[in-house]
């Protein structure tokens, strides 16, 4: 968003027609919000929360990588 301003501005448009003040937001009225929950889920699609995917697991009885055994259960 910070890149191409159109989005933003449209989140922007989004937000502050829906609301009148800050304190009208809440999380269940935020929830209906079509292209901030889009934004949101944009955004962690391309930076998830995990740091990495789920744990690798070598074959059973091991691998070999080059010339040397790696065990599986290390």
């Amino acid at each position: 968003m910070t890149r191409n301003p159109e989005p933003y501005e449209k989140l922007v448009n989004e937000i502050r027609s829906s609301f009148q003040d800050a304190g009208e937001i809440t999380y269940l009225k935020a929830q209906k919000l079509p292209y901030l929950h889009a934004v949101i889920e944009e955004g962690l699609r391309l930076f998830p929360p995990a740091p990495m995917g789920p744990p690798r697991l070598a074959p059973k009885g091991g691998a070999m990588v080059g010339d040397m055994h790696v065990p599986d259960n290390v």
